[in-house]
């Protein structure tokens, strides 16, 4: 995320072009051109995007839903959170954002979120903004995930 964030390589941002052509080929081009202007830092694009491929994913059974809406889905979150993380401080929105990617999105862009995840739990506190009472939830949770990775242990971490 912001400061911590790795460049992106080659690779990966092969895959991003090649999901926008096949979201493209599926109709998706207003997607597509919210997906760019997030990219270049537009939050209120990034939140659009998300709610487009949002709709996408409801808008029939799920086995029914093309895997390019899943990964769509997960990239709009993708930068829902850096921008969330970035312009507007708030580390739980961020991660409310990668939580969602991560349960609803495909499986073209989990490393990506799993990453994202992984760099704001560890990030600073003052790195984030507003996050100090969401940093002894998440120690407690990746307490959890380290010990045994048993989600009934991790949910006993929490509060309810």
């Amino acid at each position: 995320m912001a400061g911590g964030e790795p460049p992106e390589t080659e690779t990966e941002a092969g895959r991003r072009a090649a999901l926008l052509r096949k979201i493209t080929e599926e109709g998706g081009f207003a997607f597509v051109a919210s997906a760019e202007k997030a990219a270049g830092g537009d939050l209120r694009a990034a939140e659009a995007a998300r709610e487009m491929a949002w709709e996408q994913l409801h808008s029939g059974p799920w086995s029914e839903v093309g895997a390019a809406w899943r990964d769509a889905y997960a990239l709009a979150c993708l930068h829902v959170a850096r921008l969330r993380q970035k312009v507007a401080a708030d580390r739980r929105a961020a991660l409310q954002a990668l939580d969602m990617g991560l349960i609803m999105g495909g499986n073209l862009l989990r490393a990506d979120l799993e990453a994202a995840v992984a760099r704001i739990v560890t990030a600073e506190p003052g790195d984030g903004g507003d996050a100090e009472d969401v940093d002894e939830e998440d120690r407690r949770w990746m307490e959890g995930l380290d010990r045994n990775r048993d989600i009934a242990d991790v949910r006993s971490l929490l509060p309810l």
